[in-house]
């Protein structure tokens, strides 16, 4: 057979050669997922194919994929879970948090068994390795599939992008002003014997009027970073410092933990009622359920992840791991910085310890741990922006007015 029909179209003896026998498809008019029948295996009727789950010689285990997964749900968002159980109390929200996240993951395996299925029924093992979610979705749905996912994952992305940037910004505006005045006023003002404590428990309320940086002027430094951060080539770049990011997420976690051990006397105890509350009104569900959703809102990883794995087969094994671990790092979290602190819990669980030199370190590593994961989560919703773009600007290529665009467009695509 030298010629075969599929879609309409011709494929050349060439491009056979990626297609088993048992994957010759004819006359596919419809999407992929209008059937009746769709096989559990999640990998066709041909087994998986190169560029679905196959070995990558040059891909990233799956430690690096587990930590650069799990610290995208253990971050800026576990610091508000304590706020969120105050609204709903322990009960509701401890409960809530680990059905959120069977939900979460369970969804997950689903968008994996459905990127298998579309991969193996492509003829092009060019386009098996380029499937992202935008394609996805038109393999999947058609073209309402594809609008639909292009809409959803910009709108997650760049929410929680933003909401990176807020928390970065926050931060380091936090740990900036007057530090170095902080410390050298600690340093020669203060004797050795309290020195350590002072720059334990230093305030900046005497330096409250003096500011060195506006919130506009730290936007202006850290978005470059995180611009250019978003052009690495691979996120196989990123796999040791997902293990950095980690150590300090550990650090601003025990430092709440600590601080509790330390001053607990001080705070008043939370009662058993406040224990079993269960809200009345759904307001303090509704934010309950947005600050623990943040955290399992990480659905357009999945796959930029899997498609760097060395073994993609096994990413379902890693977000198993990644939830256990999760739920075992938030959900006592959650629970201890409500029960540490009260009623007097704030929106952000940092806001309630001591300003001072020491916490304000932490907060900086805070900060570097997710400018780290900013290209990671941002990823998705460049894939879909640049697809727009490049739409766009073939409409006017076809019109044949600017016909260099099109060279322009693939010279950058190629350079970055």
């Amino acid at each position: 057979m030298s010629r075969l029909y599929v879609d309409g179209g011709k494929i050349d003896e060439e491009s056979m050669e990626d297609v088993p026998n048992s994957e010759l498809y004819s006359n596919e008019q419809q999407p992929l997922l209008a059937g009746d029948t769709v096989q559990k295996s999640g990998f066709g009727a041909g087994g998986p194919k190169e560029g679905c789950t196959s070995y990558k010689r040059q891909g990233a285990n799956e430690i690096a994929t587990f930590f650069n997964f799990a610290k995208a749900s253990i971050g800026s968002g576990s610091f508000a879970l304590p706020w969120g159980i105050l609204q709903v109390g322990v009960l509701v929200g401890g409960l809530g948090m680990i059905l959120l996240g069977l939900a979460s993951v369970y969804t997950m395996q689903l968008m994996l068994e459905c990127k298998h299925y579309v991969c193996a029924r492509l003829p092009s093992r060019e386009k098996r390795k380029s499937l992202n979610y935008t394609e996805l979705g038109r393999q999947a749905l058609g073209g309402f599939g594809k609008w639909a996912v292009d809409i959803s994952v910009l709108g997650c992305n760049l929410g929680v992008c933003a909401g990176y940037m807020i928390f970065i910004a926050g931060n380091l505006l936090w740990a900036a002003n007057c530090f170095e005045d902080k410390i050298y006023n600690s340093l020669h003002h203060n004797t050795s014997d309290n020195l350590t404590s002072d720059l334990l428990s230093l305030s900046a309320d005497d330096d409250e009027d003096r500011v060195c940086f506006t919130t506009w002027e730290v936007y202006a430094l850290i978005l470059p970073i995180l611009i250019g951060l978003t052009f690495l080539p691979s996120f196989k770049i990123l796999a040791y410092s997902a293990y950095i990011g980690s150590v300090f997420l550990v650090l601003a976690v025990s430092v709440v933990y600590v601080f509790g051990f330390i001053n607990h006397h001080v705070f008043c105890a939370v009662s058993q009622g406040d224990i079993l509350y269960v809200p009345a009104k759904g307001t303090g569900i509704a934010l309950w359920f947005g600050v623990t959703a943040f955290l399992f809102c990480v659905h357009s990883m999945v796959i930029p992840l899997e498609s760097v794995m060395k073994y993609p087969h096994r990413m379902q094994y890693v977000l198993d791991a990644a939830l256990v671990i999760v739920l075992s790092v938030n959900l006592p979290f959650a629970i201890y910085g409500y029960l540490l602190f009260g009623s007097a819990t704030k929106g952000y669980v940092f806001e309630n310890l001591p300003g001072g030199v020491f916490y304000d370190l932490v907060r900086v590593f805070l900060s570097v741990e997710l400018t780290l994961t900013f290209p990671i989560v941002f990823k998705p919703a460049s894939d879909v922006a640049e697809e727009i773009w490049y739409n766009f600007l073939m409409v006017f290529v076809r019109l044949g007015r600017l016909k260099f665009v099109e060279q322009l467009y693939t010279s950058s695509v190629s350079f970055l």
